[in-house]
């Protein structure tokens, strides 16, 4: 995925989720079932950018925060879900 692209994308989550300000996404090709590899081209596949971040709860506990942002080879943001 092109770098201006992640930018953009980063910027939008890092003002929906201001804890995640200073994180960079860790970017991949969004898996895909062996039915679906056969039909989609691979230049039309959807990306997966995962956020990671880890933050100490109650009692000094480690607890993973994860934003998974699924964006389209263009940039358009399809989906986003978070860890709580």
């Amino acid at each position: 995925m092109d770098p201006e692209l992640v930018d953009k994308i980063t910027q939008k989550i890092r003002h929906r989720f201001p804890a995640f300000r200073r994180i960079k996404p860790k970017v991949r090709k969004q898996p895909l079932s062996k039915e679906q590899r056969e039909k989609i081209h691979p230049d039309k596949r959807n990306y997966l950018l995962t956020y990671k971040k880890t933050v100490s709860g109650p009692g000094g506990q480690v607890i993973h925060r994860w934003v998974r942002v699924v964006a389209t080879p263009r940039g358009r943001i399809i989906k986003i879900t978070t860890s709580k």
